[in-house]
């Protein structure tokens, strides 16, 4: 009966999570070509008063710009009250700007010493499409350099601009599409054959080889 009785007993809730949030953006400022080019961290540390540290502006104010010295480039931050409802005092954003691509290295220390101080840290870079025509971004993990957005073609190159790779070779294509009058040819990889679009589609494609790929076992 006594097993019975703590079979039923409903499980608890883990407690909620009451640490303030902080969280970093890095931004590329200005022309792509300026070499070296400027960065902009921006973060941004929640007050919260769950506890007394956290809320203490003066005491946040000192923290954050011990964290963004090293990426500072001896500028001290620029800081700013950010007020939600009633005009309370919710948060403090800081700015600093980098005269270069912050160091992957620089960006860990900033993560470590916000989770440290017991915030819950993250930290994002805003990643550009690499054809210089193109202004789509992606914000991305600090520490994912080498992962692909959702919706892009990779890691560096977004879904606009109509690159595929075939399956049985690799090989990448440029492919264009129109409206089909009628039921579309199939396309095939000029290296191994791999069907790239199958037949019966509604829309004919064109096709151009960028990169010649190697098909299996050769």
């Amino acid at each position: 009966m006594m097993q019975a009785m703590r079979e039923t007993v409903p499980k608890m809730a883990p407690p909620p999570d009451v640490r303030p949030k902080a969280h970093a953006t890095v931004e590329p400022l200005g022309p792509r070509a300026r070499k070296p080019r400027g960065h902009a961290v921006r973060l941004y540390v929640e007050l919260n008063g769950f506890d007394a540290q956290f809320a203490d502006r003066a005491r946040v104010l000192t923290f954050i710009h011990e964290a963004l010295h090293e990426l500072a480039d001896g500028e001290p931050a620029r800081c700013f009250d950010v007020r939600g409802a009633k005009e309370k005092l919710v948060g403090i954003e800081a700015a600093v700007i980098c005269a270069d691509t912050p160091a992957e290295g620089a960006l860990g220390r900033l993560r470590d010493a916000l989770t440290a101080a017991g915030y819950t840290a993250t930290i994002r870079e805003l990643r550009e499409c690499d054809d210089e025509s193109c202004t789509t971004t992606a914000p991305m993990d600090s520490g994912q350099t080498g992962s692909t957005p959702v919706g892009w073609y990779n890691a560096q190159t977004c879904g606009k601009h109509g690159y595929r790779a075939c399956a049985g070779c690799n090989s990448v294509y440029v492919m264009s599409s129109a409206n089909a009058s009628g039921q579309a040819a199939s396309i095939h990889c000029e290296v191994c054959g791999m069907v790239l679009v199958e037949w019966g589609g509604t829309k004919v494609w064109t096709v151009e080889l960028v990169t010649r790929g190697n098909p299996t076992g050769a």
